[in-house]
């Protein structure tokens, strides 16, 4: 399996963060994140309980036991916030609003955004003001929620976060559930040319927790 969403990035950085940076990713709600162990998937085993993964049912189908796949599931394994609004609910950024493109200045123009240069300004500054809040919130989609083919990031979820947005009020369990859905329905096991996108890190972390259980 060929895997385009995988914790290292977030995780290499979370050790390298400022204090004031920290306290700033727990009161977005993620701060089980700061605690995590795992860098990286075993790619043999991430494409195995990918391939048990039903979609449309979810559920996961191991040795005979269906383990079923829920938003808790995913607060279990990851720790990040569950309830309040989903991410697509939210009003769009208006026309009016110049964040976005206040944002983008912190990279060359025209650019490509790749995760490499969402790592090189979060570690270049010790701030943790509402550009290092859109840096973190696009390397935590980009590596537990569904990245891209190409190699760029996925920028799609920032045009639901303006200044005013309360992080820590967004089900992003939920929205794992969505990725995960569309990246699993959209892969083509066994062809050179498809990537997995999606959370693969929740699908190992969920399996192992439940073979561990059972052990």
């Amino acid at each position: 399996m060929k895997n385009r969403c995988s914790p290292e990035a977030l995780l290499s950085i979370i050790l390298g963060m400022s204090k004031e940076q920290k306290e700033f990713v727990r009161s977005m709600g993620f701060g089980a994140l700061l605690k995590m162990k795992i860098t990286d998937i075993p790619l043999k085993l991430g494409f195995y309980v990918l391939q048990k993964f039903d979609y449309e049912r979810m559920v996961i189908d191991i040795e005979g036991k269906e383990l079923k796949v829920t938003a808790e599931s995913v607060h279990d394994m990851l720790g990040i916030p569950i309830g309040g609004t989903k991410l697509t609910q939210l009003d769009q950024w208006p026309k009016d609003d110049t964040s976005y493109d206040e944002w983008k200045q912190q990279f060359k123009k025209d650019s490509i955004i790749r995760l490499s240069a969402i790592e090189n300004v979060i570690v270049s500054t010790t701030q943790a003001d509402f550009n290092f809040k859109l840096n973190f919130l696009v390397l935590f989609v980009n590596t537990f929620c569904e990245s891209t083919s190409m190699g760029r990031c996925n920028l799609f979820p920032l045009s639901y976060i303006s200044r005013k947005t309360d992080i820590s009020n967004i089900d992003w369990c939920s929205y794992v559930l969505d990725c995960l859905v569309r990246t699993k329905n959209s892969y083509i096991p066994y062809s050179n040319n498809s990537f997995f996108v999606g959370p693969s890190a929740f699908l190992v972390l969920f399996y192992a927790d439940n073979i561990h259980s059972k052990l």
